[in-house]
């Protein structure tokens, strides 16, 4: 058991040495950049959650260890006798793994988030790849105290005098001499202080990382529920069961102010009027869509036909339902037009509106508003 355990710390101790210079360059380079970039706290704020995620993991694992193994007993042997432990060096090639897998959960991140069409990518895939590197640094970092101390609380002085490179394949030949203090290391409970200090750092950090990210995704702040005409960002249930009606499902609808939406507008870089959330069955639309859908949900206002106001409402409604289709078609907006311009008639009778003014909005919408649209949305047409 006693070699058993030296040959195992010896070659934990050298697998995480290695593997943590290999490392922690391409993790603080990535770090770096993507700092640089987006100008805010951010990638480093989630590289310290993951690197504390890490560290706290290692813990869970070398304290696990050192009860199945235990440690060197100094007292087998005289001070100053040397002992020679042979080991494996550090394979390169699962040294390399970490970045690897980094670079693989980048790329998948990259693919996966093809069709969002918020702006960014790279760099967000960029601070994927620093946290999952980060991750492994504080995996290794946390490991090589622990196995730094494991050598000093047995009492021994490590030396590896023989080959010192780590690339060549040969065995790794290490000199332990006893120096007869072993308990001079193990008064504080180093494990349990790392533990600690991991566990407040991820706390803090996904603190501060809550709060970058409201900023980064304004509209995934939380909103009061108003039944009624408001200017003030919030949830209107009348449109939520419209649209729901119009999915099949329940579908929270927002209504945003002209200052929140600018925001938002920002976060996203682009200038769209309403998008649609797909994972969380949520419609978020600008003021420019809200206001003439609830000027006739809660006060029966019925524009003029051929005014610019009923040209308004008229768009409204069917934004309302291509972002309604999204939720039931999918991303195509080709298909998300098509299906709120089909059930636009539905659309503004659920919200209120005559039947015949209902159909003279769909119609509106149909032969003056549609044929001006961009070509994505017009792609394949929209048969009556």
């Amino acid at each position: 058991m006693v070699e058993i355990s030296q040959q195992r710390w010896m070659a934990m101790r050298d697998q995480r040495r290695l593997r943590w210079r290999v490392t922690i360059g391409p993790a603080a380079a990535a770090l770096l950049i993507a700092a640089l970039w987006r100008h805010d706290s951010s990638p480093l704020l989630l590289s310290v959650a993951a690197f504390s995620i890490g560290a706290l993991l290692a813990v869970v694992e070398l304290t696990a260890l050192a009860h199945r193994y235990g440690g060197f007993d100094p007292a087998a042997v005289h001070t100053g006798e040397e002992l020679e432990i042979a080991v494996s060096r550090p394979d390169v090639r699962s040294c390399l793994l970490p970045i690897g897998v980094a670079l693989f959960v980048a790329v998948a991140f990259l693919v996966a988030a093809h069709a969002n069409p918020a702006p960014g990518k790279p760099i967000f895939a960029l601070i994927v790849f620093s946290m999952v590197c980060s991750w492994a640094v504080g995996f290794d970092t946390a490991g090589t105290a622990l196995t730094g101390r494991w050598e000093r609380a047995i009492g021994l002085r490590i030396y590896r005098p023989q080959c010192r490179t780590y690339w060549r394949r040969v065995p790794s030949v290490h000199v332990a001499v006893p120096h007869g203090s072993p308990a001079a290391a193990g008064r504080l409970p180093l494990p349990l202080l790392l533990a600690t200090a991991a566990a407040f750092t991820l706390l803090v950090s996904a603190a501060d990382v809550h709060e970058v990210w409201q900023r980064e995704a304004p509209w995934t702040a939380a909103l009061p529920t108003v039944r009624g005409e408001a200017a003030a960002s919030h949830i209107d249930p009348a449109l939520g069961s419209v649209a729901s009606k119009l999915v099949g499902r329940t579908v929270e609808v927002r209504c945003w102010s002209r200052s929140d939406w600018a925001r938002i507008r920002r976060a996203r870089g682009d200038s769209a009027i309403g998008f649609a959330e797909m994972r969380g069955s949520r419609i978020d639309l600008a003021p420019l869509v809200c206001r003439p859908l609830m000027a006739l949900e809660y006060h029966h206002d019925q524009p003029l036909l051929g005014s610019e106001r009923a040209w308004s409402l008229s768009f409204a409604v069917v934004a309302l339902g291509h972002e309604a289709g999204h939720l039931a078609l999918g991303r195509d907006e080709s298909r998300a037009e098509c299906f709120g311009l089909r059930s636009a008639d539905r659309t503004a009778t659920m919200l209120g509106a005559d039947a015949t003014y209902a159909w003279q909005l769909q119609s509106t919408y149909r032969r003056l508003i549609y044929p001006r649209r961009d070509a994505i949305y017009r792609a394949g047409g929209c048969p009556v």
